[in-house]
């Protein structure tokens, strides 16, 4: 009996630790992605060029899957409450991102809103640092998400085509800033 008595207390021990350990995963419910660039460009211009939302189709990822997709600009383009706002055409996606802070040449925060494919609120942080007469980017993503859809995210593998999105975004970005004729049109 006693020996009994200690495997059920193991398993109870056993099955304890396994909720426990499942609760604690389940709580993290977000998404960290970070991307990081080397701009060959002065911080200034780099700051500058980024917080332009006239600017964005000329190096946005979405537009790349999806040329048609409209899009509006509102407000006082590079100041805090200006709105990108956007509706797919090829790809059924809809929302808009607004830029939220700023530390002038040193960081930015672009808050977003989706309503389609599905809901969330991705926000968008840039933090620039000179170095070597070239300005480092670097993006952090963050999605805040719920059990199930962070279950068909890993499912489905939707954390890489999140991880080559922002890359490809920030890759476009850093050739738009390098191009000559970028360069020529800024002076």
């Amino acid at each position: 009996m006693k020996n009994y008595l200690n495997k059920s207390f193991k398993m109870i021990i056993v099955a304890l630790l396994a909720t426990i350990t499942f609760n604690v995963n389940a709580q993290k419910k977000s998404i960290e992605i970070e991307t990081i660039k080397i701009i060959d460009a002065p911080k200034p211009e780099v700051y500058k060029a980024l917080k332009s939302l006239e600017l964005f189709p000329k190096w946005s990822p979405f537009l790349v899957t999806d040329p048609n997709q409209k899009y509006e600009i509102t407000g006082i383009d590079g100041e805090i409450g200006s709105k990108y706002s956007w509706e797919g055409v090829d790809e059924k996606t809809e929302g808009y991102q607004s830029l939220t802070q700023m530390k002038p040449n040193d960081y930015i925060k672009m808050s977003c809103e989706m309503y389609k494919p599905f809901k969330g609120k991705p926000i968008f942080e840039y933090e620039l640092v000179e170095e070597d007469g070239k300005t480092k980017v670097i993006q952090n993503f963050s999605l805040k998400i719920s059990g199930f859809n962070k279950f068909m995210v890993k499912m489905f593998g939707i954390k890489k085509k999140m991880i080559a999105t922002n890359d490809l975004g920030m890759a476009r970005f850093k050739d738009l800033m390098e191009s000559k004729d970028f360069l020529v049109s800024k002076k």
